[in-house]
């Protein structure tokens, strides 16, 4: 049994402790060594979304860009981790950048997946313009607002020229319809955020 500690967005890499500094961790198991007998029911069609995530996208902004692309890539489902025992009671772990929503320890993850990669096509600031936020996520059960949600958060590099410290993604899926947000951020507390919804598929990977 592997013993995962994950956190999507919390710091650059994607690990650190949680808040009040107690370990954020997951005891789970790959998907392959769990039989399917002992699968939670919502599992299989969070599966098969997560599946249909990989290609490009376009969507829609709130915040005046028009439309902008995207690229994600997924992991097989194989690298999928599924949980055996969930977080600590009363710890804000997990994905603790979305602003519509709580950290996944307020839910109930069925499995945990890492690598997802969320590549930024087109946008105005060169932050994010063309920019790939590897990302780590969960796929949930039929009680969270969300079927599957993937968060990442990355320095951006002074050397691009953007007035901005941070770039964070978040993707959404709920009810087969996709939403998101990207977030740039500096290190006073400054942050700009744009919503994405209206996804449209323009090629399956």
């Amino acid at each position: 049994m592997l013993l995962l500690t994950w956190f999507a967005c919390n710091g650059d890499d994607g690990t650190t402790d949680s808040a009040d500094g107690a370990e954020c961790s997951l005891v789970s198991d790959p998907l392959g060594t769990v039989p399917a007998t002992e699968w939670n029911p919502d599992l299989g069609p969070a599966m098969a979304t997560y599946d249909s995530l990989a290609g490009r996208w376009t969507a829609e902004t709130d915040c005046d860009l028009g439309t902008v692309g995207f690229k994600f890539v997924v992991r097989s489902r194989d690298e999928l981790q599924v949980v055996k025992e969930g977080y600590p009671a009363g710890l804000p772990c997990g994905c603790d950048g979305d602003p519509e929503f709580g950290t996944d320890s307020d839910y109930s993850p069925l499995a945990t997946f890492a690598d997802f990669e969320f590549f930024v096509e087109t946008w105005d600031d060169p932050g994010a313009d063309s920019q790939n936020v590897v990302s780590g996520g969960a796929l949930f059960d039929t009680a969270a607002p969300f079927q599957i949600r993937a968060c990442g958060r990355q320095t951006i590099d002074p050397v691009l020229g953007s007035q901005w410290d941070s770039l964070t993604t978040i993707l959404r899926v709920s009810n087969g319809v996709l939403s998101g947000t990207v977030i740039l951020s500096d290190d006073e507390g400054q942050a700009e955020s744009c919503g994405l919804s209206g996804f449209e598929l323009v090629e399956a990977l």
